[in-house]
């Protein structure tokens, strides 16, 4: 993540785990948000299985419903 901000100096960047770690997705999507981000991408860093995919999916969906969150693109 480090060299992803050094390379993207003026985008805002987080990370957010799926499960079984903190921060969750909404959580770092809303950490965007605090910090003035109007569309957010999610990229995966890592998907173990088929159901990583899935699990990724529903997570985004969440937070698109999420009255604080902008547009989120997966």
């Amino acid at each position: 993540m480090h060299q992803l901000r050094q390379r993207l100096p003026r985008r805002i960047v987080e990370w957010a785990y799926l499960e079984f770690a903190q921060p969750v997705l909404l959580e770092g999507v809303e950490r965007c948000v605090e910090r003035g981000a109007r569309s957010i991408i999610t990229l995966p860093g890592m998907l173990h299985a088929a159901s990583s995919a899935t699990m990724m999916s529903s997570a985004v969906a969440r937070a698109r419903r999420c009255a604080v969150i902008p547009a989120v693109k997966d």
